[in-house]
């Protein structure tokens, strides 16, 4: 929402596929797990956290994200989708 590069570090249920899905947009990246215990180590979260913020490919990812927050952080859009699902289930579904 805000325009920020995202470093991931997914823990439960449904983090995962969200990092990855945000990773496919490359809008961050998702900091390596340890191959032997799936554990984060400090070495990783420090390549990642200096892939992002420091390194050239860091300016791809902040490009991305102010391009997808321009979407996100458009609250008068939310507002417009939010009223158009609750007029869908007025008139298609009945709700009232």
């Amino acid at each position: 929402m805000f325009g920020h590069p995202l470093v991931m570090l997914p823990f439960l249920v449904d983090q995962g596929l969200n990092a990855r899905v945000l990773v496919d947009k490359q809008v961050g990246i998702e900091v390596p797990r340890n191959e032997e215990d799936g554990s984060f180590t400090k070495e990783s979260v420090a390549r990642s956290l200096r892939s992002v913020v420091v390194d050239e490919e860091g300016k791809m990812y902040k490009a991305n994200a102010m391009e997808l927050s321009q979407i996100f952080g458009d609250t008068k859009l939310a507002k417009q989708y939010i009223n158009h699902f609750v007029d869908y289930l007025e008139k298609k579904v009945g709700y009232a």
